[in-house]
């Protein structure tokens, strides 16, 4: 579909997975490169960007509506680079006349980031220069300034660090095709003397979705101690460990301030050497749940998979209810239980069933439009309106035994 110095653009259908597109690296032995398959981005707003990492460039490609004339791609730096889409005349599948394409070769602005390297977002311009849509380099958005230390354990060739960065990502509304927000994130890096490594990371974004107590183990193994670390409520002043031993460690939180002066609770400590850790408790706000996390001085095995089920299944509360302030919305009615609907501010809303919750859990993202909504574009039957989704959700909860229906249905 498109050609440039490097770099090929494919495109084809598939019936099982769709809409497939296939960016290769040209001259590269290992047959380098990325894909993606999903549904065909001809309606307006919509796009497909995939990207691969070409020696000292990034090559972007991708599919737009067949409106889309130009892009403009925008890095971390301030550099713009423009370039403009293609026709694509050797597709000839099912969306044929619907879609252009375009491939482009940019520098890496940012070898830190190991997801976006640099890229901030691609803007999609028609031929008068109107801003039709827009993509993120990474769901997670691209890194912005620099990280800030805040923990470090070392041991023996292996190290566990803890440092807050800033993400920029791209979410765009009806009204502003274009809109970012920037994320305060706690990311966890381990590495070993052999090279290898991991990463894991959690982040605050805008709105008022702050749990009281959201923070993850990372196991340490030979001379290195078990780091725990992520965010609190504003409420939470401590946390409470409950060893192995059946000792009680309290561990006074933090204050983490972002570029915009916004103030962010947190957690990162060790665990004394040798230590299990067998629950976690906040104090200031009634959460917890156990972690069963392991001493050190054990193999390096992963336990993320187990804390999650563990998180999930042994939380003590649900969140504390949001007292009535005067702002809800009962948007449906059935069975006696409502759902409530409030607009918390930075574009989104907080939905839950008979009550809403005091930290903001419930809130996510404005749907941008209807057409991205779970089920549309698909066949059968159209996304739930309201008094659906209220109807269903709590048939399914009564159908398990739950004497009071509790939810919400969100989409990105």
């Amino acid at each position: 579909m498109a050609r440039i110095d490097g770099g090929s653009l494919d495109a084809r259908d598939d019936r099982r997975s769709g809409f497939c597109l296939r960016l290769s690296e040209n001259g590269d032995r290992y047959g380098g490169g990325s894909g993606s398959c999903g549904r065909a981005p001809w309606r307006p707003g919509r796009s497909t960007l995939i990207a691969w990492v070409a020696g000292e460039r990034l090559l972007v490609a991708g599919a737009v509506p067949a409106g889309v004339a130009r892009g403009q791609a925008e890095l971390v730096d301030g550099r713009r680079v423009a370039f403009d889409t293609v026709a694509g005349p050797r597709y000839r599948g099912r969306y044929a006349g619907k879609l252009r394409f375009f491939l482009a070769a940019l520098p890496i602005a940012d070898p830190r980031d190991d997801e976006a390297v640099g890229l901030l977002a691609v803007r999609f311009f028609d031929s008068d220069g109107t801003l039709l849509g827009s993509a993120g380099g990474q769901r997670e958005g691209a890194l912005i300034g620099r990280r800030q230390v805040l923990l470090r354990e070392r041991g023996k060739g292996r190290s566990i660090t803890v440092l807050a960065e800033t993400r920029r990502r791209v979410v765009p509304t009806p009204l502003v095709a274009d809109r970012v927000e920037d994320l305060t994130c706690l990311f966890v890096r381990t590495r070993t003397g052999s090279g290898s490594g991991g990463s894991s990371s959690s982040c605050h974004e805008p709105g008022p979705n702050r749990p009281a107590l959201l923070a993850f183990p990372e196991s340490g193994c030979g001379g290195v101690r078990t780091v725990i670390a992520g965010f609190v409520g504003d409420a939470v002043t401590a946390v409470r460990l409950r060893l192995g031993s059946g000792r009680l460690r309290e561990v006074r939180t933090r204050t983490l301030r972002d570029p915009q002066g916004g103030e962010h609770r947190y957690l990162a400590t060790t665990v004394p050497r040798g230590e299990a850790v067998r629950s976690i408790r906040a104090v200031g706000a009634r959460a917890g749940y156990e972690l069963a996390e392991p001493p050190s001085g054990l193999p390096c095995l992963s336990s993320t998979g187990f804390f999650l089920i563990s998180y999930l299944l042994n939380e003590e509360s649900d969140g504390e209810p949001r007292p009535p302030a005067g702002d809800e919305q009962v948007v449906a009615e059935v069975a006696g239980h409502r759902l409530l609907v409030r607009d918390a501010g930075e574009e989104r809303l907080c939905v839950g069933i008979d009550r809403l919750l005091a930290d903001g859990s419930d809130s996510a993202s404005m749907l941008v439009a209807r057409d991205r909504m779970p089920g549309a574009g698909r066949r059968g039957p159209p996304p739930p309106t309201a008094h659906e989704f209220l109807n269903h959700d709590t048939r399914a909860r009564a159908s398990r035994g739950r004497a009071r229906p509790r939810g919400s249905w969100c989409a990105p």
